[in-house]
């Protein structure tokens, strides 16, 4: 692993392996809130590892989004998958609408940010539709288009393996996830 992370990488690292079934999240304010997940599961597959990378010592996942190449972020901290503003047209993501926003509440105060919806393609096959995403305000320096949240990593039963820099996802059913 790569010794210098940020300091809420490095409490994860200190189990060794963190699962990310058994992670705490805040629940959402309404049902109309929640980010929806869809996972397309390949067939004849029940286990499937995908390596980290560092950036600026920050773990990231190689995937694709709406088929295009991408980079995601890792945070254990956060329930929900965003993408960045910057990268919309890029990946073609459209906003759901005006009205269509998510309260978040962060260090510096609630902030409301917009919704969207794209397709995270994580390994061959292997297909997540996240709807009602949060579009994250673009930060100068960020090498990541959005981040990965323990929202997707919790309903692939994913469990983060520090010993190899993995992150290992197991089947829960042969049917699609919601």
């Amino acid at each position: 692993m790569n010794p210098h992370c940020t300091l809420a990488w490095a409490l994860v690292s200190l189990t060794g392996c963190l699962a990310a079934n058994d992670a705490a999240t805040a629940p959402p304010s309404s049902k109309k809130d929640e980010m929806q997940i869809t996972i397309e599961w390949p067939k004849g597959r029940s286990r499937i590892e995908l390596p980290l990378h560092y950036e600026n010592h920050l773990p990231m996942v190689k995937c694709r989004i709406n088929r295009r190449p991408a980079v995601l972020l890792l945070d254990t901290g956060t329930a929900i998958n965003c993408v960045f503003r910057t990268r919309l047209e890029h990946f073609g993501i459209e906003l759901l609408g005006e009205a269509e926003t998510r309260t978040h509440h962060t260090a510096a105060g609630s902030v409301r940010m917009p919704l969207c919806g794209y397709e995270v393609q994580l390994a061959k096959d292997l297909n997540v539709n996240v709807s009602r995403a949060s579009v994250l305000p673009s930060y100068e320096g960020v090498v990541a288009d959005g981040i990965l949240g323990i929202a997707v990593l919790k309903a692939m039963n994913a469990n983060i393996d520090l010993s190899s820099d993995t992150i290992v996802l197991t089947l829960k059913s042969a049917d699609s996830h919601k």
